[in-house]
């Protein structure tokens, strides 16, 4: 018997030294801020709708691209050596800038990046009709910039009084999904409870501000993207398609299209009150000086209002903007950086280069 409690005196002290097990369980994401929520953008909205855009892209034969589809196609890039190493190659290193002319900004811009980024420049002076483009009619893919087309078409609906800002619309479940695609990335209607009531003004700063992919797909069903390519042609912009809604895998629809000049020309019909006019030309501004200022608005100083949409994936970082100066005529800026041949972009490098470009640019025409 004493045999049997000496082992029963080891069985407890070999259990009790067992270290604890750990604790596999892990909580729930819960809703992030609004800073977190656009860190969101920068790197996990790299949406799965993109990195199906970008594999098209990197498989895509021209002849191919023309016969199933008359829309302008983005251009493969061709393959990379079979000795680079795309960790190796140099990131964006940004110098000081004697330049004085947006023009010789846009050089200075060009020798900060490495040969693995490419970039894309428009700008437009109000004052004097002046443009400045560099691979400004280079068809891309916009990512959340197309936003600012979907805010300037919905508007100019509640301007003929066919949609209000005051309509309310209740969040139901299957807004949350594209196709079966659950709808993430930017934005906090994703984590609301069906049922949620939020207006149409609400959706709109949604969409822009905050980027938030559910409330954009709203607005695009309520639109039509049908009604949304005829304003396109309407309004000039001769490179521009939206045909898919955020997240949306399944659709065999081409993917949205545009051009930074197309963009550029988006701005100039808003500020010049072309589309509307009024209280409505003033939300849209106000809706989009909501949008972080982390790029071309990020050195800008306080007296210079900056309405911007920023738009990125893996491989592309841009902005967008109406910047209004308190002494002279606005300015339309659209830059945007792209990784070559499906390289990643490094967020934070990249933005820097953009904010010192915008920077460079702002004080000239703060000068002149």
């Amino acid at each position: 018997m004493k045999y049997y409690w000496l082992m029963a005196c080891i069985l407890i002290f070999t259990v009790g030294c067992q270290p604890a097990e750990k604790s596999t369980f892990q909580p729930e994401n819960q809703p992030a801020t609004a800073m977190q929520e656009f860190r969101k953008e920068e790197m996990a909205s790299i949406s799965l709708q993109t990195k199906e855009d970008e594999r098209e892209e990197a498989t895509a034969e021209p002849d191919h691209n023309q016969n199933q589809e008359p829309e302008p196609a983005i251009q493969p890039e061709p393959a990379p050596e079979p000795d680079s190493d795309p960790e190796q190659e140099p990131e964006v290193t940004v110098t000081t800038n004697p330049a004085k002319t947006p023009a010789q900004t846009l050089e200075w811009a060009l020798d900060q990046l490495p040969e693995n980024k490419r970039l894309m420049f428009s700008l437009y002076d109000f004052a004097t009709g002046e443009t400045l483009s560099h691979n400004g009619d280079r068809v891309i893919f916009p990512a959340s910039m197309i936003k600012t087309l979907y805010l300037a078409v919905f508007l100019e609906e509640v301007k003929y009084e066919r949609q209000s800002l005051d309509t309310e619309y209740i969040l139901q479940q299957r807004d949350k999904y594209a196709g079966s695609t659950i709808v993430g990335g930017m934005g906090l209607l994703q984590y609301e409870p069906s049922g949620t009531k939020v207006t149409h003004a609400e959706l709109l700063s949604l969409m822009v501000a905050e980027s938030d992919n559910v409330a954009t797909n709203i607005i695009t069903n309520i639109l039509g993207f049908q009604h949304i390519n005829d304003r396109i042609k309407e309004y000039g912009l001769k490179n521009t398609r939206a045909h898919r809604k955020m997240f949306d895998l399944e659709s065999d629809s081409p993917h949205n299209l545009t051009t930074l000049d197309d963009l550029i020309q988006l701005l100039i019909l808003i500020e010049e009150k072309a589309l509307f006019d009024g209280p409505l030309h003033e939300k849209a501004l106000d809706i989009k000086r909501g949008s972080s200022k982390c790029r071309i608005g990020r050195y800008a100083p306080t007296d210079v209002k900056v309405a911007n949409k920023l738009g990125n994936t893996a491989t592309i970082l841009a902005d967008m903007a109406i910047i209004h100066f308190p002494h002279r005529e606005p300015i339309a800026l659209a830059v945007m950086i792209q990784g070559k041949n499906r390289h990643q972009i490094d967020d934070e490098a990249n933005a820097e280069l953009m904010g010192r470009l915008s920077e460079h640019i702002i004080n000239y025409y703060l000068q002149n």
